[in-house]
């Protein structure tokens, strides 16, 4: 996975190809854009490759409440 990190505060994390994204995943990207943005929110923008997706405990965890909580949580 990269991750740009756009004006206007816009985060494009993009899944390379023929990968499957795990829980463990979705929590490195939220952890290495809190770090990177000091813990200010901003538009995610996510793309994927051929061949790419995530799992389905993956995809719930990214899209929930929990893991934009646990985002904004992180010390800055």
């Amino acid at each position: 996975m990269s991750s740009s990190f756009l004006k206007d505060d816009v985060v494009h994390a993009h899944f390379k190809n023929d990968v499957l994204g795990t829980v463990e995943d979705v929590h490195a990207m939220f952890e290495a854009i809190g770090k990177e943005r000091n813990g200010r929110k901003g538009l995610l923008v996510v793309t994927v490759g051929e061949h790419s997706t995530l799992t389905n405990e993956a995809r719930a965890l990214a899209s929930g409440r929990k893991e934009i909580l646990f985002w904004q949580q992180m010390p800055s």
